[in-house]
């Protein structure tokens, strides 16, 4: 059919479609039938098509309705347009799908009809998303009427630019055929009707109104009508809706205007200009209207689409109540501007005892305006300007702009002060020193609730925070407390930022409550935010900062008067460790040495406090300060004589060794965490390897492989033969057994010798409720990787019924029956069942002999005596590993330093400590000799200062202290105690001997 010339371009794109929704039906219809055809029925057709599956039965008769409803709108123009459109007079009236059917095999109909699909009851999930169940916070439809407004500001300023351009330049310089063809659309040639169609048209050239004096506009009010009800609106002068837009979009959960086909085709329009007309629509889910139900029981709308050529369309009227959710739309006329009201009679005043007011969550909401915003409220009135940044807490001259997108920002305290904005809304990713908006191209993807960002373009942030260095030099807020506060996020900038102020500006004030005005030479202290925790001296201090330049430190701001600590302590710091040995810190120094690297939430630097930095310390940093390991080495080699264990730079070291994400997960001390922590040993364990696996979804080997990379860090990996290997896949029930609740988190064993217990291994059959054979043969596949099994008899093991109660009683008698240990502790281990079975140790060990017939792990015992002992709280604390009471002294040869910690954590003295443990001798409990002056010993430990020297966190408490002390682990004990370097050296070697320790000769 050869179309006409002067057919409209709607016409001829709707019967291009048409004639390809009648290929694809006979194609469709064709993939498993010979018997398709059209049948004429009165004015319309009929499909009559034979379908092997349902699919394609519901396919077909969803093309048929489409086609239906486009031929509908053909002949609708065809009835508009008689005069040109006679060619299509021809077109049938309408389609129908009566005549699809289901084939036939032996068995009958392949398929039954009606169509039974997958659904929603509708009633239920509307509740779901208008309620607080989804959404948490009400205030959140607060923030959906804005979104709304804005977009709608947004897409009108876009289609008037777009008929500005229209009217100009794109016009004039078209071709001949395009000049002509505006000509006739516009009415500028031809007979009477035409041009009487063209006067229709004239909002192609604008003549509505003129677009450059149109300004976006959004006003919230919050107030109460006639009748008292209370009710929240929002009024814009956007692009506004029609009935199509209420049906299709608003009344459609699910559906963004983004995705209807008038909005695809006509931003396809608009990228053809030059330069390109952009629009970012800012809903990404299209489920947000039905938040309003949260504040509201009824919704009242009244809006006024803006048509194509500019002219405001009908004005409509829809009131929705909220119980059953159907729209009733009254006309009103012809409008005379677009634009929506949306108002929400509130169900409720009050949220969490808090009234609900427009205004405040506006000002906590609404940081940054794209159009003019005012609320009114009653009497109270606020304003937002275009593109200021209206902080809810900072006054204008604390936030310094620098940039479309960004605002540098300080209060007193440097308290997250900042955000990262979506479209000038708060986000819960909160910032330190500065304002961030994502907008356009850079707009974050957000949770459903629009509160955190699931992801954004964190390159793009950097480069910006870069970008906006420069006005930083003369900024009187920036100080050092300010630049540590920003750069514990942000070290790449910080360590942009120190570079770039230091030749201008190298002092800068303190800004420390109680500090501000102290000017601090930046080219001596360096920023390093770690330092903040020296300034307030406490026992966290070694996990807070690396206790190796712990001494440095304190020598350099001991200068300046600022630290809590006598002169007599800070002068007897050695002059091998002043501040002059010591490399200048820098942010990215702060940034390898902290665990908490990455961690979204601000928490505070965790250190390792026996001064070592395991390879995945080096990979994460490496990672999230997106530099080559080596370059990471080679600043950790700087502190290498200051006393830090460090993998030296390895020359065969690679820049090419890159870390990926999956690297991450690998690496990370509990896997199924979103915050990774690196995991904190040299060595990786088959449980690790395990875990890995299973969290990154890929082969044992290849995450075996992913670990060998990095063994030039002097990383221990499993070892196996890669044939041991082929097809070894982590499956969901490893999971569960090779971690240490049974949950999948952390790994279990993760000991290098990678022993199994039996008593593991038998809480993972019952956690999978199944034989501890078949758990037994789950774990054999990984033997060729080195996991060693308990050695017992699974056939002796399966014909014993042991309870759970009693199976958590046995755990270290069970370990020890699988990994036969000669100098176990039996003596603990009863003691610890008893207790957690409520009743005598006679009785447990009564208990304990159906365990006989595995292995002889109980030896004969007088019964007598073992009747005598009444066993008590201070029993479970003297006979645990840590004297936590959480584990179970593993050895039966009692160290001199557990009983001496056991005697200050016990309020005892040491004679009386021994007299509780010797109750224990007959069970081959092994009690030291300490040939000590006793009566001297307990005076040592009543001063709670000698163990707190002698301890790593320097609490007094596990873990200890071992083998060679560096010096400046003395020194940190010194400052800690605030006395001489002496004095603690004096301390500490006193009863070194007892705990094991080696001291050096002299500071």
């Amino acid at each position: 059919m050869q179309m006409p010339k002067t057919a409209d371009k709607c016409c001829i794109h709707s019967y291009l479609l048409l004639v390809t929704c009648y290929l694809l039906l006979i194609q469709q219809a064709l993939v498993n039938s010979n018997q398709t055809r059209w049948n004429p029925v009165g004015v319309g057709r009929n499909l009559t098509a034979t379908c092997y599956h349902p699919a394609i039965d519901v396919a077909l008769k969803d093309h048929v309705q489409q086609a239906d409803e486009f031929l509908s709108q053909i002949l609708r123009r065809i009835g508009e347009r008689r005069g040109e459109m006679e060619a299509l007079a021809g077109f049938p009236k309408h389609l129908m799908s009566d005549g699809i059917i289901a084939a036939r095999d032996n068995s009958g109909l392949v398929y039954q009809k009606p169509h039974i699909n997958f659904q929603l009851a509708h009633d239920e999930i509307r509740e779901l998303l208008m309620g607080e169940q989804l959404y948490g916070d009400p205030g959140l439809a607060i923030r959906e009427l804005y979104q709304n407004a804005l977009d709608a500001c947004r897409y009108r300023e876009a289609r008037l630019e777009y008929l500005r351009r229209g009217d100009g330049e794109t016009w004039r310089h078209g071709d001949a055929e395009t000049r002509r063809w505006r000509e006739v659309e516009t009415g500028r040639h031809g007979d009477a009707e035409t041009r009487g169609w063209g006067e229709w048209e004239t909002g192609r050239i604008f003549r509505y109104q003129n677009s450059a004096q149109w300004q976006g506009e959004i006003i919230f009010r919050q107030e109460k009508d006639q009748n008292g009800r209370e009710y929240i609106e929002c009024q814009d002068n956007g692009i506004g809706m029609d009935m199509e837009h209420l049906s299709k979009c608003f009344a459609r959960a699910g559906r963004r205007f983004a995705d209807l086909p008038e909005f695809i085709e006509e931003q396809a329009a608009w990228l053809k200009c030059d330069p390109p007309i952009k629009l970012y629509p800012n809903s990404q889910f299209g489920v947000g209207v039905l938040s309003y139900f949260m504040l509201a029981d009824e919704i009242e709308v009244e809006t006024c689409r803006l048509d194509h050529q500019g002219k405001p369309g009908e004005k409509l009227l829809v009131r929705i109540p909220g119980s059953s959710g159907l729209f009733r739309v009254q006309p009103l006329g012809m409008g005379s501007d677009s634009g929506t009201r949306v108002r929400l009679y509130l169900n409720r005043t009050h949220h969490e005892g808090q009234r609900i007011s427009c205004i405040e969550i506006l000002r906590q909401l609404l940081w940054i305006a794209e159009f003019p915003t005012e609320v009114r409220q009653g009497a109270r009135r606020e304003i937002w300007e275009v593109n200021q940044l209206k902080h809810p807490e900072l006054p204008c001259h604390r936030c310094l702009p620098a940039g479309d997108n960004l605002w540098w920002v300080a209060d007193e305290y440097h308290i997250n002060e900042g955000c990262i904005l979506s479209d000038g809304l708060r986000t819960e990713e909160k910032q330190s020193g500065v304002v961030v908006n994502l907008r356009q191209d850079y707009y974050p993807k957000l949770t459903v609730d629009r509160k955190e960002i699931v992801e954004c373009d964190r390159q793009y942030i950097q480069d910006l925070l870069v970008q906006g260095v420069e006005v930083l030099q003369e900024w009187e807020l920036l100080t050092l407390s300010w630049l540590w506060k920003f750069s514990k996020k942000h070290p790449n900038v910080g360590l942009h930022i120190v570079q770039s102020i230091l030749e201008q500006r190298p002092q800068l004030k303190l800004g420390e409550i109680g500090l501000r005005n102290v000017e601090i030479s930046v080219l001596q202290v360096g920023c390093f935010d770690m330092d903040r925790w020296l300034l307030h001296f406490g026992s966290n201090i070694v996990i807070r900062i690396p206790w190796w330049i712990i001494p440095y430190r304190t020598a350099l701001w001991g200068r300046y008067g600022l630290l809590k600590l006598s002169d007599a302590c800070l002068e007897s710091i050695p002059p091998s460790m002043q501040p002059e040995f010591c490399p200048v810190l820098d942010p990215i120094d702060a940034a390898i040495f902290n665990r908490n690297l990455g961690r979204e939430k601000n928490l505070a630097p965790i250190v390792r406090s026996d001064g070592t930095i395991f390879p995945a310390q080096i990979i994460f940093a490496a990672w999230y300060l997106n530099q080559p390991i080596r370059e990471i080495l080679q600043q950790l080699q700087r502190f290498a004589t200051l006393g830090l264990e460090c993998t030296s730079v390895d020359q065969n070291i690679s820049d090419n060794l890159l870390v990926t994400e999956e690297d991450l997960i690998a690496f990370a001390e509990k896997t199924d965490r979103e915050e990774k922590e690196p995991w904190d040993k040299k060595y990786i364990p088959i449980a690790q390897l395990v875990l890995a696996s299973a969290r990154i979804n890929e082969p044992i080997a290849q995450t075996l492989a992913r670990y060998r990379k990095f063994t030039l860090l002097g990383l221990a990996i499993p070892e196996a033969s890669p044939k041991s290997l082929v097809n070894l896949m982590a499956t969901p029930e490893d999971v569960v057994i090779f971690s240490s609740e049974l949950d999948g988190k952390y790994p279990y064993p993760e000991q290098e010798d990678n022993k199994l217990s039996l008593s593991h291994l038998v809480q993972a059959a019952k956690k999978l409720s199944e034989p501890i054979s078949a758990t037994w043969k789950r774990v054999e596949r990984f033997v060729p990787l080195g996991i060693d099994l308990p050695k017992i008899d699974i056939e002796s093991w399966e014909n014993l019924n042991i309870s759970s109660e009693e199976l958590d009683a046995y755990k270290p008698f069970l370990d020890a029956i699988g990994h036969p240990k000669p100098d176990w502790n039996l003596a603990a281990a009863l003691v610890f069942a008893a207790t957690r079975l409520h009743e005598t140790v006679a009785q447990t060990f009564n208990r304990l002999q159906n365990l006989k017939e595995l292995e002889p792990i109980v030896p004969e015992v007088d019964l007598a005596l073992l009747e005598k002992i009444t066993i008590t709280s201070e029993d479970v604390t003297l006979l645990s590993e840590k004297l936590d009471g959480e584990a179970v002294y593993p050895s039966k040869h009692l160290a001199p330093a557990h009983i001496i910690l056991a005697a200050a954590k016990l309020k005892d003295t040491i004679e009386q400590v021994i007299q509780r443990l010797q109750r224990f001798e007959f069970l081959g409990l092994e009690i030291p000799e300490i040939d000590e002056d006793l009566t001297a010993l307990n005076e040592f430990i009543a001063d709670n200062q000698n163990l707190m020297a002698l301890s790593e966190k320097l609490d007094g408490r596990y873990p200890l202290l071992k083998g060679e002390i560096h010096p400046a682990r003395v020194v940190v004990a010194a400052c800690e105690l605030d006395e001489p370097v002496t004095v603690t050296l004096e301390r500490m070697r006193r009863f070194a001997h007892l705990f094991e320790i080696t001291l050096p000769e002299s500071l």
